[in-house]
């Protein structure tokens, strides 16, 4: 290879920042896809689950196709000269052209994030786009987008450092000068093959270790968004699995005097404390459980209620039957009756308990309504926001639910408070109808 002309070099200069450009652009479509909660499942489960790889191959080799058709088409027989934007060539490319891209950028990118099965799927798609695309390379370029894309893929599954920047660097750098050899070796006339990689290899280079590092960029902060979700839901589940003291004790208190005159009823709420606190236990492992799980699991707490104060209390229940799939974060009614009957009861008479639902559509409504002492005008406007003292507890019950929804919906959700002293409270839940556990 002939050292190059200072032809070429004003080439690399005028066409490097160009094909940067027009890569920054799919970048920047990348980052805000990943903001999209379908596809940061995808990209998470990558690594576990055979659809979310076939979804990253798409996305990755459908985005190199872009990369291909926003090249810069070059006419190898004329010193290189650029000629037009693909778009403009329906039929193809002629015979001595080739396209100066960064599809190779994105193959990698898919290699090196979502192992050998992505980056040979998104190499495939667009490797095989690139072969019917014609010119004299156009079957080595395919075929060397397709090994670029399992070799990026095999060297994050065998070198442990490839996150690094330094490894992404050093994939690139080594995967890139592989993929110009093996387009020379497998395209004829070599002498020209051998221009087009002088036109191309800086260029390329420079795109593939800037966009390969944006790229890792991207994919980092959803890596660190992902591990801090993971560390909240996991305090979560460790204050879920908190079983309030005073509650165990109490209960324990209202069953050893019922020893006295029911000892086999009695011995009922033994074992039924035992579950309950076995499947709270269970529960707790869990991010999400179902609708109708939850309402056991709350209609088993208001037994030990009504154990504790026989007659304090009155509960009713209507849920739509459509709702009882569907996914919710554990605890959620079970706290709004926590804090319904803490601070609701004192008023003179029964106090009515009652947990509603409503289909939405794509969301559902599920409340809990009180007709208890209510709540204070200044208080009222810090539930939910902040952890509120109480006389009557700590207050953190409403702020935990309100964090464990903002992590399990991504802010989708919401609670709305009405009360009104003497009159009573109203909590509704407005939550995204889900029917998969997360």
């Amino acid at each position: 290879m002939n050292t190059p002309s200072i032809e070429i070099f004003f080439h690399w200069l005028a066409n490097t920042p160009e094909l940067l450009q027009r890569a920054c652009v799919v970048i920047v479509v990348t980052y805000m896809a990943i903001r999209q909660p379908w596809f940061k499942q995808a990209m998470r489960g990558v690594n576990q689950f055979w659809r979310h790889r076939l979804v990253a191959a798409v996305y990755f080799g459908a985005l190199a196709i872009v990369g291909t058709h926003n090249g810069i088409v070059l006419d190898i027989s004329r010193n290189g000269a650029v000629i037009e934007y693909l778009s403009r060539q329906p039929a193809g490319l002629q015979q001595m052209q080739a396209i100066l891209s960064f599809r190779d950028m994105l193959v990698l990118s898919a290699g090196l994030f979502g192992g050998p099965w992505t980056g040979l799927g998104a190499g495939l798609i667009a490797g095989g786009e690139r072969w019917l695309l014609g010119g004299f390379v156009g079957f080595a370029s395919g075929i060397s987008t397709v090994l670029l894309g399992l070799g990026a893929g095999l060297a994050k599954q065998v070198w442990p450092h490839i996150n690094s920047r330094q490894g992404t660097l050093a994939t690139v750098l080594v995967g890139t000068v592989v993929q110009k050899y093996l387009i020379v070796s497998l395209s004829d006339p070599h002498v020209l093959a051998i221009a087009t990689i002088r036109e191309t290899i800086i260029p390329e280079i420079t795109v593939n270790c800037l966009g390969c590092l944006l790229f890792h960029s991207v994919m980092q902060d959803m890596e660190r968004d992902r591990l801090k979700t993971q560390a909240q839901q996991a305090e979560l589940r460790a204050l879920h699995a908190q079983i309030e003291p005073h509650f165990i004790n109490n209960t324990l208190n209202s069953i050893k005097a019922l020893i006295r005159r029911d000892p086999e009823q009695a011995s009922d709420y033994v074992v039924k404390l035992a579950r309950f606190l076995d499947d709270t236990r269970q529960i707790a492992r869990a991010n999400s459980i179902s609708l109708s799980q939850e309402l056991a699991q709350l209609e088993n707490y208001l037994d030990f209620q009504h154990l504790r104060f026989p007659g304090a209390f009155h509960f009713e229940q209507d849920i739509p039957s459509s709702l009882l799939d569907c996914q919710i974060p554990p605890r959620s009614l079970l706290t709004l009756a926590e804090n319904a009957l803490l601070h609701g009861r004192g008023h003179s008479g029964i106090l009515t308990l009652r947990v509603a639902g409503a289909d939405l559509g794509k969301q559902m409504a599920l409340s809990i309504e009180d007709d208890g002492r209510g709540i204070a005008p200044n208080r009222l406007e810090l539930l939910g926001k902040q952890p509120v003292n109480s006389e009557r507890g700590s207050g953190n019950g409403l702020f935990q639910l309100q964090e464990t929804l903002k992590i399990a919906y991504d802010g989708a959700a919401t609670i709305d408070i009405t009360s009104q002293e003497k009159m009573g409270t109203e909590i509704t839940l407005i939550l995204p109808k889900r029917s998969q556990p997360w």
